[in-house]
């Protein structure tokens, strides 16, 4: 079973990245499902829900955060109210409301940071190499690659596990 899921969640990233990429849209049932996905995976792991929901509403919290403090730069920088949602497509932040269900606090944190550092870098990189001017930038595509190739390393490879900041800790501090 726990198998399965793991599949059907990286498959499911896969989906997000492809379909972002080629349509600069994604399914609108998708981060729902990868939200019960990944809620179905960390039970199976901890078996109640005792110790589940702190870490699920901390990452809601820092999505909601982030969410206002854009809005709130935006709109000093135009001097009148920005909707953020201009620059940002619902299914960008259905996509960090679902992967929110799995990743620890740290770890959510810490891939939010990355993962926009390196879509930056990749969109530059991706805009000079082909030389054309895009107006939007697949967020949802590159976030939902570079989850999968962290998932994959945790699942298959390194298995540091995401679901525990421990190993960011030790990173940081050994």
């Amino acid at each position: 079973m726990v198998l399965f899921l793991k599949l059907m969640i990286l498959t499911m990233l896969g989906v997000f990245a492809a379909q972002d990429f080629k349509e600069r849209a994604v399914f609108w049932f998708l981060p729902p499902l990868l939200a019960i996905a990944f809620a179905g995976l960390a039970y199976s792991r901890l078996r109640d829900w005792g110790g589940y929901w702190l870490p699920v509403f901390f990452n809601l919290e820092f999505i909601a955060l982030v969410l206002l403090m854009t809005t709130a730069y935006c709109s000093i920088r135009k001097r009148r109210f920005v909707n953020i949602m201009r620059f940002l497509g619902l299914g960008d932040i259905l996509f960090l409301v679902a992967i929110a269900f799995y990743l620890s606090e740290l770890n959510f944190a810490f891939f939010f940071v990355a993962s926009s550092i390196m879509v930056l870098f990749c969109w530059r990189l991706w805009r000079w190499a082909s030389g054309r001017v895009a107006l939007f930038i697949p967020l949802v595509g590159f976030y939902a690659f570079f989850l999968l190739l962290m998932l994959s390393c945790d699942w298959f490879l390194f298995h540091f596990n995401v679901t525990n900041n421990f190993w960011l800790w030790r990173l940081m501090f050994y």
